[in-house]
């Protein structure tokens, strides 16, 4: 039977006690759960704009590296164009060398060989001079399309790093998307966007031009390549070693440089000496022959010989190497010069691994998006109490670097690293690699500057102009102390120098992203 129960009673029950630790837990445990919702999206918005700032980085190193690649290509064409020039102004110098010997051959009267040279130097001169002919007309042609390629180099090198720029800004919008997301925008960096720093010779990306002496000898060895590739692999090794050589040292001759031909004639022509000497010995040994006998003979006039002969054979000289002189301008390979027609080489202040081929991602989160738990948070907080400030932190970075990707030193590689297609883009930790600052300091430091405005010169003009201190010490004294005050001068600037140096560089100061 069931107790009747009163008012007073109902006021005075306690069994309903768990219901405020009930209703208590309750908001405990929702907050406990928004706080651990919270705790995953903060972890989701932290990688999300993480993971937008390495794609940025990472897609400006590719554009970075495809535009390395591009620079590649017109050398390959530039190289391709001037090696033709290179082979015609070979088989002209060959075939002058020929007919130069079976001059000699001939002014000797060597019998069998005097007969076939005959014939030979007809025909020889004939082929000799229609060669020369095409390689002048050709290398008129060379003269227009060369600057043309060099300066699309340039406007590959300073623009590609703008071009990444553009892309770095896709990438951001990629990540965003077209609704709230973690991502706001991003962008990125990077030393090439800077062209001409620090030493006026970079260009953009870490290219500079190439001096046409060593453009020349590429275009010899690439020549090689192309019109021996069935040979042998140490046949066309011999070949690009002998025809890189020759073009090299008389790259002016064979590449077209204005006024190279003179390197050539002076060489073969101080080669003459010998020769004129043998032929002249040769034609008196038949003089005396032909007066012998003679109660009275005629003396051999032996110097108008050698003049004779050297005037003979400099005309044939000239005839051979000067019909091929016509001239190109190389430029002066300065950045502004309109005449360069030098392909581009890896710029001298960078090394694979440095900050001077690094890229730079940087991302910008929506920090807001992460604090869609904070309500759910406060439900477990009475009214009067605020809102969680956690900073959630509201961008990231990340670096990359675009590298030629081939095994080796990169001290033995540097110079093939513009002539194959081989650039490629990875991340990396972030860093300053590399940077040396200290290293561009010293360049233009106080040594620099006192032996820029001729410190040590001007003390010694003051100094000198009475006489005085070499009238009482004799000049080698005084030489002893121009030395001394020479080393006293510099000492202070090298060390300043060196001090900045050691200051200034970044060995490997990385940070953990």
């Amino acid at each position: 039977m069931t107790e009747k129960r009163t008012i007073k009673s109902l006021v005075q029950e306690e069994r309903g006690a768990i219901m405020v630790a009930g209703a208590f837990m309750a908001f405990f445990l929702a907050g406990a759960l928004f706080y651990l919702i919270g705790t995953g999206n903060a972890i989701m918005y932290r990688e999300r704009v993480q993971d937008a700032s390495d794609a940025i980085a990472f897609s400006a190193a590719g554009v970075h590296a495809r535009g390395m690649n591009m620079i590649v290509l017109i050398n390959l064409i530039m190289a391709a164009i001037l090696a033709v020039l290179v082979a015609l102004r070979m088989i002209a110098l060959m075939l002058g060398i020929a007919l130069a010997a079976c001059a000699i051959i001939v002014a000797l009267s060597f019998g069998t060989g005097a007969a076939f040279c005959g014939p030979f130097m007809t025909w020889g001169g004939n082929l000799e001079s229609k060669i020369i002919q095409a390689s002048n007309k050709y290398a008129n042609v060379v003269d227009k399309v060369l600057p043309v390629l060099s300066k699309m180099e340039v406007v590959v090198a300073i623009t590609t790093p703008y071009v990444a720029l553009a892309k770095s800004f896709d990438v951001a919008d990629h990540y965003k998307g077209d609704t709230e997301t973690a991502v706001n925008s991003g962008f990125m960096v990077s030393p090439s966007m800077v062209p001409w720093l620090p030493d006026g010779k970079k260009l953009g990306l870490p290219v500079q031009e190439m001096d046409y002496d060593k453009f020349c000898k590429k275009a010899a060895e690439i020549g090689v390549d192309l019109a021996f590739f069935w040979m042998p692999g140490f046949a066309v090794k011999a070949l690009k070693w002998a025809a890189g050589g020759l073009a090299g040292t008389f790259s002016g001759y064979f590449c077209g440089q204005s006024g190279g031909a003179s390197d050539v004639k002076s060489t073969m022509k101080n080669d003459l000496a010998s020769t004129i000497k043998t032929i002249c010995d040769n034609k008196k040994k038949q003089w005396d022959k032909d007066h012998e006998g003679e109660s009275d003979p005629p003396s051999f006039k032996y110097d108008d010989c050698k003049k004779d002969t050297q005037k003979d054979l400099n005309k044939q000289v000239d005839s051979t190497v000067g019909q091929a002189s016509q001239g190109i301008d190389a430029g002066s390979g300065k950045i502004f010069d309109m005449k360069n027609k030098t392909p581009k080489e890896v710029w001298e202040g960078a090394k694979i691994g440095s900050v001077w081929f690094a890229t730079w991602g940087v991302a910008f989160g929506n920090e807001e998006w992460p604090r869609k738990m904070d309500k759910g948070v406060a439900v477990a907080a009475s009214s009067g109490m605020p809102n969680p400030n956690t900073s959630w932190g509201n961008f990231r970075f990340a670096q990359a670097e675009f590298y030629w990707d081939k095994s080796g030193k990169w001290e033995d590689n540097k110079d093939d690293a513009m002539w194959e297609m081989r650039w490629r883009a990875r991340l990396r930790r972030v860093g300053l690699n590399g940077l040396n600052l200290g290293e561009y300091f010293s360049k233009f430091g106080l040594g620099k500057l006192m032996e820029k405005f001729k410190v040590k010169d001007k003390v010694m003009e003051n100094l000198n102009k009475t006489g005085t201190l070499q009238h009482l010490f004799g000049g080698f004294v005084f030489d002893k102390a121009e030395d001394w005050l020479k080393g006293a001068i510099s000492k202070p600037g090298a060390k300043l120098d060196k001090w900045i140096d050691d200051k200034l560089k970044f060995t490997s100061w990385e940070i953990i992203h």
